[in-house]
Parts: structure tokens; C-alpha cells; sequence
């Protein structure tokens, strides 16, 4: 009896690390995507992924399968796992989307949690400014994503920000993303700063109206930056670091997308 409860404690305890070990081929897979290691639009290639990331191709392909659920990944019979890529109409509707979830976050802000999330917010707004003194146009993004979510999350209501955090990931699969020029960097740090100052007042009619101006400005950057859908074909860059590269149908992905 000792035996077999023995051998189901070690089985249980295998289960559990195999688990963890999916859980993480999925979370680095989604990094990737999200950092642009691997570009909207891309052919993923499991087996060379596999050797990059020293996993098996079981698990790998299990996480894909995953990513293809939420819309992370798009699965091509016959052709393969492709990251999705987000063309500037639907771009344009997670916009509109994340601006309506935003505003309804600010205007249900909590008093008492603004002291916690202030760190956090002056934070991203901290990375924000160093990406645009860089001129990272990715890092801009990034940044600017964590500082309106730690806003939004001053609601206090988690399954918004945690849609509004994906609509965030999924607007990050614009192919190119322009990096605002340097005045209009600051400008919107500036704004940042702004929002900031009417928080630590608790000003909360004052902290709706300076965002909605702030994100009134930023809709273009999103939406009329050119993707890939315009020159999918031969454009892709070529990098040693990443696996192949390949064009695919627009028609093919929005196909797949509707589905």
C-alpha cells in the first residue's frame, strides 16, 4: 500500500513539472511574439523552434495550439502556424474598444488604491520617456501599455484590465509601428506627467479629462501606421536569429481571423 502511493505521489509530482514545462514553452512562445522575436505574419517553423528553445516538438506544438485559441496564432491546413498579424481595420476596432473599457476604468477609479498603484504607474511612465529618448519604437509601445493598464487597474475590476491588457498584447501585432517623433514623445510623456499629478491630487474628474485628450492624440499612430497586409509579399527581413520568415496571404489570415 506504502508502494503504490509512493509511485502515485512520484507520477503526480511528473504530471505537475510536465505541466510547469508546457505552461512555459507557452508563456516564451507568447514573449516572443509579443517582443517581436518573431514577426506578425510569420511562419513559425516548430522544428527549429524547438532546437532554439531546447524543448521537444510534442510540447511545442501543444503551446501553439493553445495560442491559436485566444488568436495569438493563426493554423493554415496545409500550410502551418503562422502569428497572427492585425491590419489597421481591426486595429482600428481594438482602438475604439480599448478607449471605451479605458474611460469606463478611469471614471470607477478607487480612491484607496491609488496610493498602491502610483509606483507602478510612475514606473512605465519612467520607461516611456527613456524609450522615446531612445527612439524604440516597440519599447514606446510596451511602455506606454503598462502605464494606461496600471491606470486601469485603479478600477479595481480585473476581468477589464485583463481584457484591456489583451487588447493591448493583440494591438502590439501591428507589423510596423511607427515611433512618434521626438517632440511628440515628450508631449505625450508630459501628458503622462499631468495625469499622474491629478491622481496623487485625487482630481478623478480632472484625471478623466486629461486622458481622454491623451488618448484622443494616439488613435493615429495605431491605425494608419502601414502593416503588412499593404506589402506582405518580399518584405520580410531575413534574421539569423529568428526562424524562417515567410509572406502569407492577407485574404488567407482575415479568412481564418473570421472564422
Amino acid at each position: 500500500m506504502g508502494k503504490a502511493t509512493s509511485v502515485r505521489k512520484r507520477n503526480s509530482k511528473a504530471g505537475n513539472n510536465g505541466q510547469e514545462s508546457n505552461q512555459a514553452i507557452h508563456e516564451q512562445i507568447l514573449r516572443a511574439i509579443l517582443n517581436h522575436s518573431i514577426w506578425p505574419g510569420e511562419k513559425i517553423d516548430p522544428q527549429k523552434l524547438a532546437l532554439q528553445m531546447g524543448v521537444s516538438q510534442t510540447p511545442l506544438r501543444e503551446a501553439l495550439s493553445k495560442l491559436v485559441l485566444p488568436g495569438y496564432v493563426v493554423h493554415l491546413p496545409n500550410k502551418g502556424y503562422y502569428v497572427t498579424e492585425v491590419d489597421g481595420r481591426l486595429a482600428a476596432d481594438l482602438y475604439d474598444l480599448r478607449l471605451l473599457l479605458e474611460v469606463w476604468c478611469v471614471e470607477h477609479i478607487k480612491r484607496e488604491l491609488i496610493a498602491e498603484a502610483l509606483p507602478v504607474i510612475e514606473k512605465a511612465a519612467l520607461g516611456f520617456r527613456e524609450a522615446v529618448e531612445n527612439n524604440h519604437s516597440l519599447e514606446i509601445f510596451l511602455e506606454n501599455s503598462r502605464f494606461h493598464v496600471a491606470v486601469a487597474s485603479l478600477c479595481g475590476n480585473k476581468v477589464l484590465v485583463s481584457l484591456l491588457s489583451q487588447i493591448f498584447e493583440f494591438l502590439t501585432l501591428r507589423r510596423i509601428m511607427s515611433a512618434p517623433r521626438y517632440q511628440e514623445g515628450v508631449r505625450r510623456s508630459k501628458e503622462h506627467q499631468t495625469i499622474i499629478r491629478s491622481l496623487k491630487q485625487h482630481k478623478l474628474i480632472e484625471t478623466r479629462k486629461h486622458l481622454v485628450n491623451h488618448l484622443k492624440g494616439l488613435k493615429p499612430v495605431f491605425v494608419d501606421s502601414p502593416g503588412s497586409s499593404e506589402t506582405i509579399k518580399g518584405v520580410l527581413k531575413q534574421d539569423s536569429q529568428r526562424s524562417i520568415s515567410l509572406g502569407i496571404n492577407p485574404q488567407s489570415l482575415a479568412a481564418s481571423r473570421g472564422r
